[in-house]
C-alpha cells in the first residue's frame, strides 16, 4: 500500500520514511510542500492509501492540504493522520474538521507510529474490500450498496476492540450496540456471540425467535472456537440474505481479529506474571516493566526502595499497588530523573550506571521486549554495581 508523507523538515521526512521502509512492506512517497503532494494526486500515479501530514509548514499548512484532499472525491475516503507538536484542543478540533482521522504527537515513538499506520491501513483495506463486495451484491437488477452505517460499524468493532478492558466488555458492546445499529432496513436483529463456553446476546425475555439467522464462525489458529449468529424477523429473506451474509462474515472477520489480539495479550500477561515471579526470587534486584507507550505495567518493592519511594509519600497509595509513571517522575530525585527519561527513549538492549540519593551505585539494564521486530515494552532491571562486577 502507498503512504504519502508531507513535512517541510528534511530530517522528519527521512526519519518517518526510514521507519516505514525498514519495518513495513509499504511504499513511501514524501513531499516537502503541500503543492507538490497535490500535484502528485493530479497525476494519479501511486494512488495513496494513507496520508501522514505535518501541520506547521512555511507555505500551505497541513489543515489546508487536508481540505484539498477531502474536496477530491477520489481521495476523500483515504485516512489522514496529522503528525504534529500541536496538542491544544482547538488544533485537535480543527484537524478533525479538516478531514483528519487521527493524531500522532511529536516527539513520537517508532512503536506508536507503526501501530497507528497498521490500524488505519487495515481499516483502509477493509473498506476497499467492502467496496468490491458492494459491486457483487446484485439481486433482481438492484444494487445493494454498503452504506455509511455499515462502514462505521466495521470501524467501531476495531476501535472498541482496541479500547475494551476485556473480551467480555467487547462482546457486550458488539451484540448490544454495534451490530444492531448497522442494519437499517428492518427491526434490529438478534445478535449472539458464542466464544468457547460463554454466550453474549441482546435478546430480551419473551422475544420471538428469529425467522432466519446467519452464522459466521470464529477461527482461532485454524480451529473453530465460537461464532457470530445474527437473526432477523424480516420476511424478506430472498432479498436481503446475500447482502446480510457478506456483511455478517465481515463483522465476524473483524471480531476474530480482536479476539486474536486479546489472546495474544493474555499470553503476554502470563509471561509478565512469570517474569515477575522470577525476578522476585532475586530479592535485591529491582525491576519495572513499561508498555510501548512508556506506561508502567508492573514493578516490585525493591525498585521503589532503591529510589527511596515509599507508600506514605503518596496519599491513599496502598502497599503493593502499581505507581504510574507520573507518580514516579514526581517522587524520583531530580538529579537522576533526566537520565532515566533519556534511557526510557532507548529501544536497544543497554545498561547505564546510576547513583541513587543515598550514594549507592546501581547498574540499570534496559531489556526491550519485541514482537515481530517491533518493541512492545521495556523491562528495567536494577542491581548494585558491586554485585554486577563481582
Amino acid at each position: 500500500m502507498n503512504i504519502y508523507i508531507l513535512d517541510d523538515q528534511d530530517e522528519n521526512r527521512i526519519l518517518i520514511s526510514h521507519i516505514i521502509k525498514h519495518y513495513t512492506p509499504h511504499d513511501v512517497y514524501s513531499f516537502s510542500t503541500g503543492d507538490a503532494l497535490l500535484e502528485q494526486l493530479k497525476r494519479g500515479v501511486g494512488e495513496p492509501d494513507l496520508f501522514l501530514l505535518d501541520i506547521l509548514m512555511a507555505e500551505m499548512d497541513g489543515f489546508e492540504v487536508a481540505r484539498h484532499i477531502q474536496e477530491n472525491q477520489i481521495y476523500s475516503d483515504v485516512p489522514i493522520i496529522f503528525i504534529t507538536a500541536l496538542n491544544d484542543k482547538e488544533s485537535l478540533i480543527r484537524g478533525f474538521q479538516s478531514g483528519g482521522c487521527d493524531y500522532i504527537s511529536k516527539p513520537f515513538s517508532k512503536e506508536e507510529l507503526l501501530a497507528r499506520i497498521r490500524v488505519h491501513l487495515n481499516l483502509r483495506k477493509s473498506l476497499l474490500e467492502l467496496k468490491n463486495y458492494s459491486l457483487e451484491l446484485k439481486k433482481d437488477n438492484e444494487l445493494f450498496l454498503i452504506r455509511g452505517k455499515e462502514l462505521r460499524s466495521l470501524y467501531h468493532i476495531l476501535q472498541h476492540g482496541m479500547e475494551a478492558l476485556s473480551l467480555g466488555d467487547f462482546f457486550r458492546e458488539v451484540v448490544e450496540n454495534i451490530i444492531p445499529e448497522a442494519f437499517t432496513f428492518s427491526r434490529k436483529p438478534l445478535v449472539f456471540i458464542k466464544y468457547r463456553d460463554q454466550v453474549y446476546h441482546n435478546a430480551r425475555a419473551g422475544e420471538k425467535p428469529p425467522q432466519y439467522s446467519i452464522k459466521a464462525p470464529f477461527l482461532i489458529q485454524g480451529r473453530e472456537e465460537g461464532a457470530l449468529v445474527v437473526g432477523f424477523q424480516s420476511g424478506k429473506r430472498e432479498i436481503f440474505s446475500e447482502f446480510e451474509q457478506k456483511l455478517i462474515f465481515l463483522f465476524a472477520e473483524k471480531i476474530n481479529r480482536v479476539i486474536e489480539q486479546f489472546e495474544k495479550g493474555s499470553v503476554l500477561r502470563y509471561d509478565v506474571f512469570l517474569l515477575r515471579k522470577a525476578l522476585e526470587v532475586m530479592e535485591k534486584r529491582g525491576y519495572i516493566l513499561f508498555s510501548a507507550s512508556h506506561q508502567v505495567i508492573a514493578h516490585n518493592e525493591a525498585f521503589l526502595n532503591i529510589f527511596g519511594i515509599f507508600p506514605e509519600m503518596t496519599a491513599n497509595k496502598e502497599k503493593g499497588s502499581v505507581y504510574t509513571r507520573e507518580e514516579l517522575t514526581r517522587l524520583i530525585k531530580p538529579e537522576i530523573k533526566k537520565v532515566l527519561k533519556t534511557f526510557l527513549e532507548d529501544d536497544s538492549r543497554n545498561k547505564i550506571s546510576i547513583t541513587t540519593g543515598n550514594g549507592s551505585k546501581y547498574i540499570l539494564l534496559n531489556v526491550p521486549i519485541e514482537d515481530e521486530g517491533i518493541v512492545t515494552g521495556k523491562l528495567w532491571i536494577l542491581e548494585q554495581e558491586k554485585e554486577q562486577n563481582g
